[in-house]
């Protein structure tokens, strides 16, 4: 998948129904700034290529570690064009103060996509949540789709 897809809002649903996370997609060879792993033992494996089939790796990677649904799970490429893969698991966000500041609150994780969308190299922050995926793209957010009332009971 790449972040240029026409239908990645349908892949991004598939990958991440049921699951309750924030997934920060992002290009180059280094992470990028404002993220801070935070360490988890056991670790559970990186590498795995980012599909519709994310949710059954979340599980498993919650399985190995209950602990990981607690950070944001990176998902990179080296460059443009190159599939994503799972970097990491568990990382603290900490983008610095922006033009947020001046917006309502909407909550830490909310405001936190939302300000690290702006950083450089951040392709694009994913947050799915009880009220649905929220997609956030260099300062700007949407709402893809609010999850059906049979999906809702299960997302936590």
């Amino acid at each position: 998948m790449t972040i240029e897809d026409d239908d990645r809002e349908e892949v991004l649903l598939r990958a991440l129904e049921g699951v309750q996370a924030i997934v920060c997609f992002h290009t180059g060879r280094d992470l990028p700034r404002y993220v801070a792993p935070m360490l988890r033992e056991p670790t559970p494996p990186i590498g795995q290529l980012f599909g519709a089939r994310f949710s059954d790796l979340f599980e498993m990677a919650r399985a190995a570690n209950p602990a990981i649904e607690d950070g944001a799970v990176m998902i990179g490429r080296e460059r443009v064009g190159e599939p994503f893969q799972v970097r990491g698991w568990s990382y603290r966000l900490y983008p610095p103060p922006s033009f947020v500041a001046g917006l309502p609150n909407m909550g830490s994780g909310f405001n936190s996509c939302l300000e690290l969308s702006v950083v450089p190299n951040v392709d694009l922050v994913a947050k799915s949540s009880d009220h649905g995926l929220y997609l956030f793209e260099r300062g700007n957010w949407s709402l893809v789709r609010k999850p059906a009332p049979s999906l809702a009971m299960g997302w936590r």
